[in-house]
């Protein structure tokens, strides 16, 4: 993920003629607006402080190229159905130049300061994502896994190589992929990732950056098409807009849950804690420290009978949950 603002310097973003969106305003922040507004953000203020963070900061939102520009409506059952008015389909130097324009002129009015780019060049950039979607098996039949694995490893080892070469000093990231397109990914999910990383010594060298099924701190990347019946471009900055504001109510919600700390503190006489009780004293403490043995546990089913099963009370706490939501 690449910023805007390391990118084109401010006084360049700021001066982008706005040529090629015209009839789009900056996004403003409008809580009052009605359900007919979309052009506004209802929830999302970027400068609003959330558990002392700007909700910019918690929100790293960024804008894809590749998808947000580069889509024209095309699926496997039909012709392309979108043409950008600044888009003449042509591969021409001055055609790139233009999507660009209508790109960083699409972030300025949204308030997007960081994007996403497929490219082999790269300038001010900050992480590379070693997406796996085809590093995995389709047959066992046919397939040596500790070698594919010992392949792939030297493959990042070289790129570690490389990076310390060149001077790079961003962060190399792994996506887990759990089924993208083969049977069986080799970066399934996050914890498979990290013990390979650990066990062929590259656990120092990359981090793991989790697909899009919450807020993470390391930006919220939408990758994502329009619809092929939305050829308007005013649809990309409703898209858009529908997300981001998502994301900031959900980021208020989850601020409320910390602030009022319902899930730390006793509820109906329920504190979560309750559920590990055993295991602060006793042979509970000696089994969470690692000092117990099998011949201990024995001994004290033996004298004690089986224990006292607790409710885990998880329609209890799913239920204080969704209050929230």
């Amino acid at each position: 993920m690449a910023s805007s603002k390391e990118y084109f310097p401010a006084p360049c973003i700021h001066t982008l003629a706005p040529l090629l969106l015209p009839d789009i305003p900056n996004i403003p922040y409008k809580p009052s607006a009605g359900p007919e507004e979309t052009l506004v953000f209802k929830h999302y203020n970027a400068t609003e402080l959330i558990l002392g963070k700007t909700m910019e900061d918690w929100l790293r939102f960024s804008v894809c190229f590749w998808h947000t520009f580069r889509g024209t409506g095309l699926d496997p059952f039909g012709a392309p159905t979108i043409q950008r008015s600044w888009d003449d389909g042509s591969n021409s130097l001055d055609n790139a130049k233009r999507r660009l324009r209508a790109a960083f002129e699409f972030m300025k009015k949204l308030g997007v300061t960081y994007w996403t780019f497929h490219d082999s060049f790269y300038v001010c950039l900050s992480v590379v994502v070693f997406w796996g979607g085809r590093e995995g098996y389709q047959s066992l039949l046919n397939t040596d896994v500790f070698a594919e694995l010992s392949h792939m490893a030297n493959f990042f080892k070289m790129a570690v190589e490389y990076k310390k070469k060149i001077g790079f000093t961003g962060q190399f990231l792994i996506e887990p992929k759990a089924k993208e397109p083969t049977r069986h990914q080799y970066d399934y999910d996050a914890m498979t990732v990290i013990a390979f990383l650990k066990n062929f010594g590259l656990d120092k060298d990359f981090k793991v950056v989790i697909e899009q099924k919450g807020i993470q701190p390391g930006g919220l990347n939408f990758d994502a098409k329009v619809r092929r019946e939305s050829t308007d471009p005013q649809d990309l900055f409703i898209a858009h807009i529908g997300a981001m504001d998502a994301f900031a109510r959900g980021l208020r919600n989850a601020a409320k849950v910390v602030e009022e700390g319902v899930l730390n503190t006793p509820s109906q006489g329920i504190p979560l804690c309750t559920r590990y009780m055993s295991f602060d004293t006793g042979l509970g403490a000696k089994i969470a420290n690692g000092t117990a043995s099998l011949e201990e546990c024995e001994a004290f089913i033996k004298d004690n009978g089986e224990p006292e099963k607790k409710s885990a009370k998880q329609e209890h706490f799913e239920a204080m949950f969704n209050y929230y939501v």
